[in-house]
């Protein structure tokens, strides 16, 4: 899977295709502008809560699988070494 390409991305690409369904027709539906859905389902733009519930409506997904998701796609892209100089809370 590309790096900038998150698996609910693709999940709801594949959705998409193998329905039959144009990423145009789907933002149509889910009253979003195609560039902003195509942005998203290219991993362009993070999946946020807003697109999450219009997606998960017109899919039949859960919105809350769907930011899940996304967020353990982003963790995991995460650098440990980032967080080195963070200490716990005492």
């Amino acid at each position: 899977m590309p790096e900038s390409q998150s698996f609910p991305a693709l999940r709801i690409r594949k959705l998409l295709d193998d329905r039959g369904i144009s990423q145009a027709q789907a933002a149509e539906h889910i009253a979003v502008s195609a560039s902003t859905l195509c942005r998203v389902l290219t991993g362009r733009q993070p999946l946020n809560v807003d697109m999450a519930k219009r997606l998960s409506v017109y899919c039949g997904l859960s919105p809350l699988d769907l930011m899940a998701e996304q967020a353990a796609f982003d963790l995991g892209r995460l650098t440990a070494g980032d967080y080195d100089n963070i200490e716990p809370m005492k």
